[in-house]
């Protein structure tokens, strides 16, 4: 597997890139959720919708969270994009002995509180418009020492364009209970945000 670096010119670049674009490409940005310091790891798990996505995250992480960015990626993906990895990505490979390494690499990552760790568990892109969010086997693996358990937020992203030739961005967070973490059941957790996040979003009015 490839790991995540963080190469200070490489990781400082795509945080100003992903800035510059955002303000450029989108008529406003709204952010809705709690965000809770509580000192610990953040883990977030959003769906995927397009190539913004990582840009999206690592502007999320600078607005509200301010940890070091780890995001995970199909590794024939990152090999072709190899910077990816000198900002926070690292690599996994479904369906192979290596997708233990790297949930093991995750639990890692997530010991230390200073770090985020973004995981797209859909594993591929999906329409905005779908009814459910399905998760990759794998997620439910992860295991954490009592004494290093991170806080998890679902994340659901849209964009909308309304009244204004540019998309407005909407980041919703959702701050999850201790019981995801015990059960594991973070599909089913994170779909019913989804959907009551969805059925809000749908009654937005500009």
């Amino acid at each position: 597997m490839i790991k995540a670096t963080h190469h200070p010119l490489v990781y400082g670049f795509f945080k100003a890139y992903a800035r510059f674009r955002i303000r450029n490409s989108f008529q406003q940005v709204h952010v809705e959720g709690n965000e809770d310091a509580t000192g610990r790891a953040v883990l977030v798990l959003s769906n995927h919708i397009s190539w913004w996505d990582g840009f999206w995250a690592l502007y999320l992480n600078e607005l509200s969270f301010s940890k070091k960015f780890h995001f995970m990626m199909d590794e024939d993906e990152l090999r072709k994009r190899w910077l990816f990895a000198r900002s926070g990505g690292f690599s996994i490979r479904p369906n192979s002995r290596s997708l233990f390494d790297s949930l093991h690499y995750t639990e890692e990552l997530l010991s230390n509180p200073d770090n985020l760790v973004v995981i797209y568990p859909q594993g591929k892109l999906y329409s905005s418009h779908t009814n459910r969010v399905k998760f990759k086997k794998g997620i439910g693996r992860l295991r954490f020492d009592e004494s290093a358990v991170p806080d998890v937020y679902f994340l659901v992203q849209l964009t909308d364009y309304f009244q204004y030739e540019k998309p407005s961005l909407y980041f919703y967070l959702h701050k999850a209970p201790a019981s995801v973490l015990q059960n594991r059941n973070y599909e089913e957790a994170y779909n019913e945000f989804y959907t009551k996040t969805v059925e809000h979003h749908s009654r937005l009015i500009v």
